[in-house]
């Protein structure tokens, strides 16, 4: 089994880092998917404790068996945990996190009633929380039951209570792109009285005066395309290359 220092030392070969010295302190994301860690030793526990700066871990797919020996932190406040062997009894140990924890990605485990969510209503900043693939999503009004026995609950399962589909949790964490608009979009929006933080969300359609769709944003937030343009105008990417707008 391999230790959690062992694991790091491995995430951070294949980052390209060869270095022993490591400053815990440093960290605040560990990212350690895949690595096969099953459970923490009290030693791993403790080297873990060390990483002061941590606000998300993420063990997905680590064939992680336990949560034992997992250090309490006021810190973190992301933890994955997805397609491990987790069974609910585990929930038990992430009340260490009740004043921190914001999300939890757990996933493709083995966690089968809704007696073993019990813990999580200890978790008083809990706002996001996924059990997709779990035997307790097949119980008889599982998601009412869940939003029911926690209140700060704001989206489970990747849906919010209104049932609309959350696709993304990662901004806080650099796991998206981050688009950026030039000086001459930035001028078109101000002059059409549109915020660009509002235009970048995805609200890529704004009508003129004539109720025509004058600009968009094609292809999930790649190009704004301006008046005057037809359907069949080229345009160039970012790459530099040409193609045509659909």
């Amino acid at each position: 089994m391999t230790s959690l220092k062992e694991a790091i030392k491995s995430m951070r070969q294949g980052d390209g880092d060869d270095s022993d010295d490591i400053q815990p302190d440093e960290y605040e994301n560990l990212i350690l998917d895949e690595m096969k860690i099953e459970r923490l030793t009290k030693e791993d526990g403790l080297y873990l404790a060390s990483f002061t700066s941590l606000d998300r871990l993420s063990l997905n797919q680590t064939c992680l068996k336990s949560l034992e020996n997992f250090p309490p932190s006021k810190k973190i406040a992301r933890l994955e945990l997805a397609e491990n062997q987790l069974t609910g009894a585990e929930l038990l140990h992430l009340t260490k996190y009740a004043e921190s924890l914001h999300t939890l990605k757990i996933a493709s485990n083995r966690i089968s009633s809704l007696k073993d969510l019990e813990p999580l209503k200890e978790l008083k900043c809990l706002k996001n929380l996924d059990l997709e693939n779990n035997e307790v999503t097949k119980v008889e009004g599982y998601k009412a039951k869940v939003w029911e026995m926690i209140p700060s609950l704001e989206v489970l399962d990747n849906f919010d209570k209104e049932g609309c589909e959350v696709l993304s949790d990662d901004e806080d964490y650099g796991e998206e792109d981050e688009q950026e608009l030039d000086e001459e979009q930035l001028a078109i929006l101000k002059e059409r009285g549109i915020k660009p933080e509002d235009f970048l969300k995805g609200n890529g359609f704004f009508d003129d005066e004539d109720g025509e769709d004058d600009f968009l944003f094609e292809g999930g937030e790649d190009e704004m395309f301006e008046d005057g343009e037809s359907e069949d105008d080229e345009v160039e990417d970012k790459s530099g290359a040409k193609r045509t707008k659909q």
